[in-house]
């Protein structure tokens, strides 16, 4: 096939189509399933203080984080058998690769999961060299999806605890994990006797 523009979209458009896409994961799953990309000197930290939250804060045992530099085919393939219940985008200005990383993991989640369960983080460090490019693809992502940003400043622990405690508590309620928010096949009967074995 000549390689002309017309073309181009023509194999963008197919290539697209065959992308394994992650979906939303349904609300009557009993094991909560986030997804964590970003930079790969971060986010294990990241990704480890997100699920403390989530266990010990909300006192949820059954959870997965996944995490990643970004999103590729071979996980996608992994993810959309169960779907993810949130996903959250680690940005840092600092790192040129940052955009690109986004752009390939926005391009496997299905659009559901995009508009009603995606998070922005953004990494404050200090830092000399800042990509202007980088910072406005980050703000424009995040109107383009109506998503707030949160900012941490990773090296102070209690902005990174108190920020990903946002993000997972938001998360939560979206997927219906906690209180008020939860499962239907669990009523409240069962969140009394929970509560009552606990104390």
């Amino acid at each position: 096939m000549e390689d002309t523009p017309t073309n181009r979209r023509k194999r963008s458009v197919k290539e697209k189509s065959t992308l394994p896409l992650v979906s939303r994961a349904g609300i009557n799953q009993l094991t909560f399933r986030i997804l964590l990309t970003g930079p790969e000197n971060v986010i294990p930290a990241l990704a480890r203080q997100v699920k403390k939250c989530i266990i010990e804060t909300h006192n949820i045992k059954d959870v997965v984080v996944h995490y990643s530099v970004s999103l590729n085919k071979e996980i996608a393939l992994n993810l959309r058998e169960t779907g993810l219940h949130g996903v959250v985008l680690c940005a840092d200005a600092s790192k040129s690769t940052t955009i690109p990383s986004i752009q390939e993991t926005l391009k496997y989640l299905d659009f559901d999961l995009i508009s009603t369960s995606l998070f922005i983080v953004n990494l404050v460090q200090p830092s000399l060299s800042v990509f202007s490019s980088v910072a406005d693809g980050i703000e424009k992502l995040s109107i383009a999806y109506n998503t707030p940003i949160i900012n941490i400043v990773f090296e102070h622990e209690e902005s990174v605890k108190f920020g990903l405690d946002r993000v997972c508590t938001a998360a939560l309620r979206r997927a219906r994990f906690i209180y008020g928010f939860e499962h239907p096949n669990l009523n409240e009967f069962d969140f009394l006797q929970l509560c009552d074995s606990s104390s």
